[in-house]
């Protein structure tokens, strides 16, 4: 009889026990269901959302947007420039998937709120010039109806990150996520991007958003639009300071585009295999650490930036350019050309050329493989000529198949290798980078053993020193010669730089010791009164500066 009781006592406990669990979570539920006082996570599934993907979650998305507003209404506070601080809210997917035919969209004006953990998926009725997520876009009734400027640097939404993710825009929607008029989001990690039709991934203005641990893609590796039907920008970021690290764009027609100042590309991998996979246009722009797979670089405008560290394979290779071309750019569907382009009868955006200078652009420490012989880095002046190249440098890469080109060239010579002579010749043309500019300075330095003849010992052979005379004009497009006033064994080396260095020379050397020769340095066919002369003369290294 005991025995019996004791378990009967235990099925009850155990049924109070159930019952109160279920009470627990069911007042959990509605807490989070009208953001009442608490948590403040909302699941897409406790307001209709269909985690199957079958039916679509639209209403119930904006069910839950609606009360995730209303909630931080009960103890308002603000961000930055009259942002709703949504306190930190969480929209969890709960590792469901989700057909949608609007925008998941978090509205202007509101900030610190999180999208995670589940898939999202453009139904077929998807508006093809909306977004799948969109942040900084849609007003909401609850917050009024302010407009944001998107033409400018203001702050629209703040602190919003969308992490543990896919994104499917099914090559229905326009793109997978935009940002506009944000600061200091977040993309990633953990987060898959794929099918869309316009853009991936498009930050427009706000200011230090952040991409990271992402893969993007218009196609999946192994579909057959990857090779034939790859339209879109995988990554497009048009605005200042913001970050792209640790990303993979594995199929798009332009795998990075980059409109704007300072911001960092560290880590990307791009094998979109169409077409460039970064476009990087304006100041301050840095690409580093990065993995160029067949797929170019371009550079347009360049000042002060920075391209370092890089491993370009398989023929991808650097183009400088004074402003973007309208062929770099692929056209999204829908929108209008920008309005520096004007389109040709054929659709094609042109632009006038724009000559200009380069300052402050550095390129170095990069790997160039698989160029089939061509060169790595190219000059294109199609849009514009390159005027002058003031404190840059385009030196210390590695070149392997590739031809290699720098804006500081350092070639030698040997002289009188079977019989001492008195003259010798060698090209500048093949090694500097920039066709059109000749160089800034030039520094001659020589180690010679004087030719003895029947009457002179080397010890007593002496020679008058003569000054060194380069032409600016013809430099690039006629060989050096050198001439002594003696016949000498020896070798010749010139150091030239063709950019201005503000701050003071630009090319140092540390003389030689050796026996002096007088010289005389020209470009072949070019009269050594159109020369400009030596403002340096110190021991056997000689500088040329020029104006």
């Amino acid at each position: 009889m005991d025995r019996v009781r004791r378990q009967r006592q235990q099925k009850h406990i155990g049924a109070n026990t159930v019952d109160s669990s279920l009470k627990s979570e069911h007042r959990g539920r509605e807490l989070l269901r009208y953001g009442s006082v608490g948590s403040r996570q909302y699941r897409l599934t406790e307001y209709g959302g269909d985690p199957s993907g079958l039916q679509d979650s639209s209403d119930a998305v904006e069910k839950l947007l609606h009360d995730l507003v209303s909630g931080s209404q009960e103890n308002p506070q603000w961000m930055i420039d009259n942002i709703t601080d949504l306190q930190g809210a969480v929209i969890s997917l709960d590792g469901g998937q989700f057909l949608l035919s609007r925008p998941l969209s978090i509205p202007r004006w509101t900030g610190n709120v999180f999208v995670e953990n589940g898939k999202l998926l453009a139904s077929p009725d998807f508006p093809t010039d909306r977004y799948v997520v969109e942040v900084g876009v849609d007003a909401h009734p609850l917050l009024g109806n302010a407009t944001c400027d998107d033409t400018t640097f203001t702050q629209c939404a703040m602190n919003v990150a969308i992490q543990n993710i896919v994104v499917d825009g099914r090559n229905r929607a326009r793109g997978c996520v935009r940002m506009q008029q944000t600061t200091g989001a977040v993309l990633g990690p953990s987060a898959l991007f794929l099918h869309f039709a316009g853009v991936g991934l498009d930050v427009h203005w706000g200011h230090e958003v952040i991409l990271t641990g992402a893969w993007v893609g218009q196609y999946l590796f192994t579909e057959e639009g990857k090779k034939t039907s790859q339209t879109g920008i995988g990554v497009r970021i048009h605005g200042n300071d913001h970050v792209m690290d640790n990303v993979i764009v594995f199929s798009a027609k332009l795998g990075v585009l980059v409109r704007g100042a300072a911001n960092l590309l560290r880590n990307v991998h791009n094998w979109n295999g169409s077409s460039h996979g970064y476009v990087l246009s304006g100041s301050g722009n840095r690409l580093l650490d990065s993995y160029p797979d067949f797929n170019s670089v371009v550079i347009a405008g360049g000042d002060a930036c920075l391209v370092r560290s890089n491993f370009f394979l398989g023929g991808a290779r650097l183009f400088l350019k004074t402003q973007e071309g309208a062929e770099d750019v692929p056209v999204i569907p829908g929108e209008s050309v920008s309005p520096s382009l004007r389109v040709d009868a054929h659709g094609k955006g042109k632009r006038g050329t724009l000559d200009r200078g380069l300052k402050g652009f550095v390129v170095d420490g990069n790997v160039f493989n698989g160029c089939g012989g061509k060169s790595a880095i190219i000059v294109d002046e199609a849009e514009g000529r390159f005027t002058s190249l003031t404190d840059s440098l385009v030196d210390s890469n590695s070149f392997s198949d590739c031809k290699a080109k720098a804006t500081r060239v350092r070639l030698s010579a040997e002289i009188g290798k079977e019989k001492p002579e008195k003259t010798s010749k060698m090209s500048l043309s093949e090694a500097l980078l920039f066709p059109s500019l000749p160089p800034k300075s030039l520094v001659l330095f020589h180690t010679f053993m004087p030719f003895a003849d029947d009457t002179t010992d080397a010890e007593e052979a002496e020679f008058v020193r003569t000054q060194v005379r380069v032409s600016r004009e013809g430099f690039l497009s006629h060989p050096l010669r050198f001439q002594a006033e003696a016949p000498v064994s020896g070798i010749l080396s010139v150091s030239v730089d063709q950019a201005v260095t503000t701050a003071g020379l630009s090319v140092k050397v540390t003389p030689a010791t050796s026996t002096t020769a007088s010289s005389s340095l020209y470009p072949e066919s070019v009269p050594p009164q159109t020369s400009t002369e030596l403002d340096r003369n110190e021991g056997d290294s000689q500088t040329v500066l020029f104006s």
